[in-house]
This record gives structure tokens, C-alpha cells and sequence, in this order.
């Protein structure tokens, strides 16, 4: 495994709330928080975001929103702009799905991929990330995570 500069290992406590949710049109408030355990350049961050959902008879399901972040989670300074989204379930157990951050910072990417159950608890994220500037300097990765459900 390679990465452009030292790994960072990042516990990432998440709450969401979805206040409103009527005939496939929700509204999800979320936030997140930052944890840095391995060669940390920031003690704590936070992540706070809002988006309205439309989910089809088809299952597949739109997004559009906007996001906050503190100083030093995504770049130096605070940083807020839009969050876009599209899933569509293949099976019960695999979504395709497309995410884009605007803006030029650590999230500023186009990230198409999949997330695929693995059991009741886990799940395997992976997608590749586009970067929003940068692209022809090498701006682009691939992107692999394990989320923990833990209701």
C-alpha cells in the first residue's frame, strides 16, 4: 500500500437524523466528528451537513445539500460549499453510487463506486476519487473504507 504523504488514521463518530420523510422526498441532518490517532495535524474537527433526498419507486435516491467543516479537518481554514449525490440498490447486498464536494480542498472530488454489505454491521466502500482541481497533476485515488453500524 502507498499513499501520497504519511497515513492518517481517523476514528469518525457520526450521528444522522432525518427530521422529515414523506412520499420519497426526506430532509438528513448530520455531523461527524473527527478523531486523528495517527500522525495527527489537528486535535479535533467536525464535519456538519444538510441535504434534501428524493428516493424514486425505482429505489434510486438523489441528493443535494451543503457542508461545513472546521479548520484543519479537509484544509487549513474552514470550508463549506455543496454535497451531490445519486444511489441506486443493485441487490440487497450492493449500491452503485456517485458523490461530489464542491470546492478545492481534502473532500473537493467526484467519487463513483459502490458499497457492498458485507454483514448486518459491516459495510466495504469502494470508489475511485476524481479530484475537482489537479486532475492532470495526479489528482485522482482509489478510495476504500469500512463502516461499523453499531445499532
Amino acid at each position: 500500500m502507498s499513499t501520497p504523504g504519511p497515513s492518517q488514521a481517523t476514528l469518525t463518530p457520526t450521528v444522522k437524523w432525518r427530521p422529515y420523510n414523506q412520499k420519497g422526498w426526506a430532509i438528513v441532518v448530520g455531523n461527524e466528528v473527527f478523531i486523528p490517532v495517527q500522525n495527527r495535524t489537528y486535535n479535533l474537527g467536525n464535519y456538519f451537513y444538510v441535504a434534501l433526498t428524493k428516493t424514486f419507486e425505482t429505489q434510486t435516491r438523489l441528493t443535494m445539500g451543503a457542508f461545513d467543516f472546521t479548520s484543519h479537518v479537509v484544509a487549513s481554514g474552514n470550508k463549506a460549499g455543496g454535497q451531490f449525490g445519486i444511489e441506486q440498490p443493485m441487490s440487497k447486498r450492493v449500491t452503485l453510487a456517485a458523490d461530489w464536494f464542491t470546492g478545492n480542498h481534502a473532500t473537493g472530488y467526484f467519487t463513483p463506486g459502490a458499497a457492498i454489505k458485507l454483514s448486518s454491521k459491516a459495510t466495504l466502500y469502494a470508489a475511485y476519487e476524481i479530484g475537482n482541481s489537479g486532475l492532470m497533476q495526479g489528482n485522482h485515488l482509489l478510495l476504500v473504507e469500512l463502516g461499523w453500524n453499531f445499532n
